[in-house]
């Protein structure tokens, strides 16, 4: 009896694993933060990841002294959508113990735009990053720069990170599980019928999704890469 069963069994493993991977794969891609040269991002998270990408803010970004030229005061620049950032950040305080680098440049993160807007301030939240070196930093504080946290490009994409790693194990660990059981099968005492070699293939099929899976995921790192500053147009301002 449980030989007639193991079959079936095989065929809920590999669909539970099918769909384990669909599942991680689509959770992977859902958090994963993505930016393009050249478009408008105001998060903590696609800010920091665009300066670490192209060494520079979003175009949505203005100086005190542009936002002056543009616009009657910051606020009504932050009421068009716009955010305040560029200007350079003195080199004292808590970021002395955090940074080597004494070039850096500031900007504003408002994650309630439309109380600021009506309070009239521009919030307590900013990025403070490195300008002008290869090696780029950004710091993020909350509290108008009393106390700063590093962000990172692992930080950024922590979620997606977290899940691309525990859908590899479990890959791993279901590779290793269907060897194993193709190992303990005497296929020289099978008769190969349809069945049989349905369910061979299928197996196949299953242990080729990791390499499958590396393949497209090289394919979207390759895909970012084209983006990034190496590929893309350089900014005229």
């Amino acid at each position: 009896m449980f030989r007639q069963l193991w079959p079936a069994r095989k065929w809920l493993v590999i669909l539970s694993f099918l769909l384990f991977n669909v599942f991680m794969t689509d959770a992977a891609l859902e958090n994963r933060v993505r930016i393009v040269f050249g478009e408008v991002y105001d998060t903590r998270e696609e800010v920091a990841l665009y300066l670490f990408n192209y060494g520079e803010l979003p175009r949505n970004f203005l100086t005190k002294a542009e936002s002056n030229a543009a616009f009657i005061s910051y606020y009504v620049a932050m009421d068009r959508g716009l955010n305040i950032g560029g200007d350079t950040f003195r080199y004292e305080g808590e970021i002395i113990k955090r940074t080597d680098t004494t070039t850096l440049g500031e900007c504003d993160l408002y994650t309630d735009r439309d109380a600021l807007i009506e309070a009239n301030v521009r919030g307590t939240e900013r990025l403070v990053y490195t300008v002008g070196v290869s090696h780029r930093e950004v710091f993020y504080t909350d509290d108008h720069y009393a106390t700063f946290s590093r962000v990172t490009r692992w930080g950024i994409q922590g979620k997606s990170n977290a899940v691309w790693i525990l859908l590899g194990l479990c890959d791993a660990v279901m590779a290793v599980y269907f060897v194993r059981h193709a190992r303990r099968e005497d296929f020289s005492t099978i008769a190969i019928d349809e069945p049989t070699k349905n369910l061979l293939e299928s197996a196949l099929t299953v242990l080729a999704f990791p390499a499958v899976a590396a393949i497209d995921v090289a394919q979207w790192i390759a895909s970012m890469c084209r983006r990034s500053r190496l590929f893309a147009p350089r900014s005229t301002h």
